[in-house]
């Protein structure tokens, strides 16, 4: 879907069984040349005001040794409603646009929520298939990135290993997560420099009154923040995607 389309949706009847799959990877060869990470993807919307919802995105790659993306998704004002995004490494790409994940289902192993764009996850399960990373942030200076809002952090049963919230793909990055259920795959630690001792000084990795066995705050590295409640009270949907438009996904739906 190009960005010369606009107001497209996509409404499936159940998201387990409406389903649209490939497995391309970042080393897939076409005309001579691999096709790296962000031209990986199952599906790719540019288009502004997209809606998809009740559908599963799938990368079936499986290894998981390389990055294979299912969703990526740029197109300004995107929403995604009860929808299910499978893969390993690199599951999610969210890149430009703004981008509102609710009552879904995200899961994969290595960064698999990715990316520079404003996005809220809303009510959604996110899900760790290995141990790994669940967020590799790319966001650009003094802007907002990923926020986790009321999800639940999930684990596939007999994981091995553990998982930390993030690493900044850039030094910026900026991760929220505002109460969330964790299970105890989390690290104690929490987070992840991406063995660069500066991001901690840059990155902005924010929890608030998150619970479960993997919430404990005891552990966690020094340079994450523990937010306040006035703090964490800025992190809402329309003060994170509204933008100079005012968009707000939750007023109509």
């Amino acid at each position: 879907m190009n960005s010369s389309k606009k107001n497209l949706s996509i409404i499936g009847e159940d998201r387990d069984k409406t389903i649209i799959s490939f497995d391309d990877t970042a080393r897939t060869v076409v005309d001579g040349k691999e096709l790296g990470t962000s031209n990986s993807y199952t599906m790719r919307v540019q288009s502004p005001d997209f809606i998809l919802e009740n559908v599963m995105i799938a990368n079936t790659e499986g290894t998981g040794q390389v990055q294979a993306v299912a969703l990526y998704a740029e197109g300004d004002r995107g929403k995604y409603h009860n929808v299910k995004i499978t893969g390993l490494q690199d599951t999610l790409l969210v890149n430009r646009g703004r981008q509102y994940f609710k009552d879904s289902y995200i899961s994969g192993s290595v960064d698999f929520i990715f990316g520079n764009a404003p996005a809220v996850f809303d009510n959604s399960i996110i899900h760790s298939l290995r141990a790994g990373y669940v967020t590799a942030a790319s966001t650009e200076e003094n802007k907002p990135d990923f926020v986790f809002i009321q999800c639940r952090l999930t684990m596939e049963d007999g994981l091995t290993g553990k998982v930390d919230l993030g690493r900044p793909w850039r030094p910026y990055a900026h991760v929220t997560f505002l109460k969330t259920y964790m299970d105890d795959h989390i690290k104690p630690g929490g987070w992840n420099n991406w063995g660069k001792e500066s991001n901690g000084q840059t990155a902005r990795f924010g929890e608030f009154d998150n619970f479960g066995p993997g919430a404990e705050s005891g552990g966690r590295v020094p340079w994450a923040k523990q937010l306040t409640a006035d703090e964490a009270s800025q992190y809402t949907v329309k003060a994170v995607l509204g933008a100079t438009d005012h968009w707000n996904p939750q007023s109509d739906k």
